[in-house]
């Protein structure tokens, strides 16, 4: 737990301050911790002994790097700025910042060479590196930025200092070619085969009885375009799955190589209006957890799973729709949209406890026990019936996933419209990617103890929760079935949300044993 603890600390100190806020986050974020890289590859130590505190995250208050120019310096100093608005765009508007050549600057160099000698300026005084901060001022506990405010660094003519800038300069024209190779990769990849996993039956999208939620909502299908998963293959008729009490008469035959037949249902709220679209998944065991070496700590140790009873979990990620129904029917304040747009988008700017009192009124509107899904049940269905880094496969593909590194329309700027990717093999949309989704658990930072049969794992006093699957903001690596994170539960952010889970019925769990 300590050695878990001083890793997340280590990595604390190069996240923007409104990171550890719960703020909306966006790209500029980054561009303050790749500030930070640049500065402790210059200098050998962080900007910042810590960046919780905003107040202490001055940037005008450090020492500047010996190899850098006054513009260069300044642009850095931007981006390590602690407001996001005063950073550069983007990764490329920093480097070619920092890089570009000044007209100004190359003519003062060139007079330097000709009218001073290395190593002094005009004045004929000598320049001085500026103070660095101590191993005692980076300590944990010690008070940060007691160094003393920048001063002006002599320019480097000399050809000592041409070397010593070169292989920094290298870094960061290699980190830029890498992160372009990798959206042309990305680009340019093909769409993958999104054919069910071999012994499995193929995914189905069967269509859903208008209308959705009220009048207001279209189907998902309809502003589908990329989908393109057969509807010939369907377990019973879309208009005969209109509540849990018929989808359990019509699913005594489910197995767990059965499931992927995509066993749609959703029950009554009123008379025009329905709860979100319910796939019933079947009992079964999996492997839980990080097994191609590819996740962090809290991903191990690697365990077997039963799933002792079927259950159900919607199709897609609660919409604004849905939300704001209840929202408006319990008095509650609408979550921002980011201007994004509502209606069939994932909701977002919803914390744990707002995801919990959703479920609350599903269940009293319906009748039936809704709930968010625990963190066994959520992975087991999102890896359907596989053991890959990823629900497709093992490798990275275009068309499942809506991230920052996906290639899809809205990765690494918004979410998009539930179901504008491809559905996993047993029809489950945007398990990977789109929103990041509470879910019931209290977070652990292992699996060391945690429940074998898929229950919730909790403790008293319990801050953060649990959340799984990646959003339009996070990299490939996240959208792995196994990744996992937490948040405090009152917290909420524009790349989070959730989808709801249903305890099928004693009938159910007798006809399909």
């Amino acid at each position: 737990l300590d050695s878990s603890r001083a890793h997340t600390q280590r990595y604390d100190i190069y996240q923007a301050p409104e990171t550890h806020t719960g703020q909306n986050r966006n790209r500029t974020a980054d561009i303050f911790s790749l500030a930070s890289i640049f500065y402790e590859v210059l200098t050998g130590h962080p900007p910042f002994a810590t960046t919780q505190d905003r107040n202490q995250c001055d940037p005008l208050r450090l020492s500047q790097p010996s190899l850098l120019t006054e513009r260069q310096w300044q642009h850095l100093q931007m981006a390590l700025s602690a407001e996001p608005k005063a950073r550069p765009a983007n990764a490329i508007a920093l480097i070619k910042g920092m890089f570009q050549p000044d007209e100004a600057e190359t003519n003062n160099a060139l007079a330097d060479n000709h009218d001073g000698e290395p190593g002094t300026d005009h004045s004929g005084e000598e320049a001085h590196e500026p103070p660095r901060l101590s191993e005692a001022d980076l300590a944990p506990d010690a008070s940060p930025l007691k160094n003393s405010p920048p001063t002006t660094p002599e320019r480097d003519t000399s050809t000592g200092s041409k070397r010593r800038i070169l292989p920094f300069i290298t870094f960061c024209v290699g980190l830029l070619i890498g992160y372009l190779a990798s959206l042309l990769l990305t680009t340019s990849s093909p769409p993958a085969d999104i054919s069910a996993p071999a012994g499995l039956p193929t995914a189905v999208a069967p269509e859903v009885p208008s209308p959705m939620v009220a009048d207001t909502e279209s189907s998902p299908e309809e502003d589908n375009v990329q989908a393109t998963v057969s509807k010939s293959e369907i377990t019973s008729e879309p208009s005969s799955l209109t509540d849990t009490q018929t989808a359990v008469s019509l699913a005594a035959q489910l197995t767990e190589s059965q499931a992927p037949r995509t066993l749609l249902f959703r029950d009554q709220i009123t008379d025009d209006v329905y709860g979100p679209d319910m796939v019933a998944l079947p009992s079964g065991q999996f492997q839980m957890g990080d097994n191609h070496a590819m996740g962090d700590d809290n991903e191990q140790p690697l365990h077997a799973v039963t799933i002792e009873h079927p259950f159900a979990l919607s199709r897609y990620e609660v919409t604004f729709s849905q939300y704001d129904m209840f929202a408006r029917a319990t008095q509650r304040k609408l979550p921002s949209d980011e201007d994004w747009g509502r209606a069939n988008r994932p909701v977002i700017n919803i914390s744990w406890l707002d995801a919990q009192a959703y479920t609350a009124w599903l269940a009293t509107q319906t009748g039936q026990p809704y709930r968010l899904p625990t963190e066994a049940e959520w992975e087991y269905a999102a890896r359907a019936g596989t053991q890959t880094a990823f629900s497709w496969g093992n490798e990275p593909q275009s068309g499942f996933a809506v991230c920052d590194e996906c290639s899809s329309d809205w990765g690494g700027s918004q979410t998009a419209p539930v179901g504008s990717q491809h559905p996993n093999a047993w029809g489950l949309y945007d398990m990977s990617g789109n929103v990041s989704e509470w879910v019931e658990d209290c977070y652990a930072p292992n699996y060391k103890g945690a429940p074998d049969n898929g229950a919730a794992r909790q403790a008293d006093g319990c801050h953060y929760r649990a959340m799984r699957g990646g959003s339009w903001f996070d990299i490939m690596r996240l959208m792995r079935p196994a990744g996992r994170y937490r948040h405090p539960a009152s917290a909420s952010q524009n790349d989070w949300g959730f989808r709801v889970a249903l305890d099928l019925p004693e009938q159910f769990i007798k006809e399909n044993n």
